[in-house]
């Protein structure tokens, strides 16, 4: 089993498209190592699909990191605005508030 790493000879494309950064790989177990000049970030790929970011030292980015940024930046400059959805028990009680007026003004005019 050669443990050296290698060159793939493409790289991959950056988490923000702007660059690409040059990939390592080890053999056909999925794991592999790419460095992000722009960013100083070290993605370690393991078995399995995980991919962990490392800084420069080795500690490794954990909770809270977000290589991304904020989750409403996208690629086009789009943003997602969260606004509440009334629950239907919102709405029950609303209907149930506006049927009890109505029901007092016209007991109350006959």
């Amino acid at each position: 089993m050669d443990l050296a790493l290698e060159w793939d000879g493409c790289g991959n494309l950056g988490p923000c498209y702007r660059h690409v950064h040059p990939c390592l790989f080890h053999g056909e177990q999925g794991r592999g190592l790419a460095y992000d000049p722009t960013s100083g970030i070290l993605w370690v790929g393991e078995e399995g699909g995980d991919v962990l970011p490392f800084d420069l030292l080795g500690n490794p980015l954990g909770p809270g990191f977000q290589p991304f940024g904020a989750i409403g930046d996208t690629v086009d400059g789009l943003e997602f605005v969260a606004s509440p959805v009334p629950e239907p028990s919102t709405y029950a009680l609303l209907v149930t508030a506006l049927l009890g007026l109505a029901f007092f003004r016209r007991k109350r005019v006959a």
